[in-house]
């Protein structure tokens, strides 16, 4: 395999790792967030949509390799007309995690909120990624 098709299969094949859990995409709590991810250079790209939710009401961190978004917001509305009143609580959360690749720099991960659309920034690094060679061993050899 050529070297530039090598590296379009690594690359493809490391970012389906970052988000296949095997269960769908870490949506534990009511649907979850829809999320745009893709590549752009070195990066790896998150995006979804948060309105109404506050820095303090959004976490994003690493642990295991493993990113981890949250958000919790509690929303309440009161309407007062002529002859009703209402009043609405509605929380909203939820939790996606994903596999971040060998080659993801955790340490630099960025997240940015704008307009109601959370963007995390997920660098990566080809270099990082680790190679390691299993000794083969038969029934014979005397060192098992």
């Amino acid at each position: 395999m050529a070297k530039k098709e090598e590296k379009a299969v690594s690359q493809e094949n490391s970012f389906r790792d970052v988000f296949n859990f095997g269960f769908p995409m870490g949506k534990i709590f009511k649907e979850g967030l829809d999320t745009d991810i893709y590549n752009e250079g070195e990066n790896i790209i998150l995006k979804m949509a948060v309105p109404g939710y506050k820095k303090e009401d959004i976490e994003v961190k690493v642990e295991d390799d493993v990113l981890i978004i949250k958000g919790d917001v509690n929303k309440e509305t009161e309407e007062n007309k002529k002859n009703y009143q209402r009043k609405e609580i509605a929380q909203q959360t939820f939790e996606q995690k994903y596999k971040l690749p060998a080659t993801a720099v955790a340490e630099k991960i960025e997240a940015r909120c704008e307009n109601g659309i959370l963007t995390i920034i997920v660098p990566t690094n080809s270099k990082k990624e680790r190679k390691i060679n299993i000794e083969v061993k038969f029934g014979n050899d005397k060192d098992r």
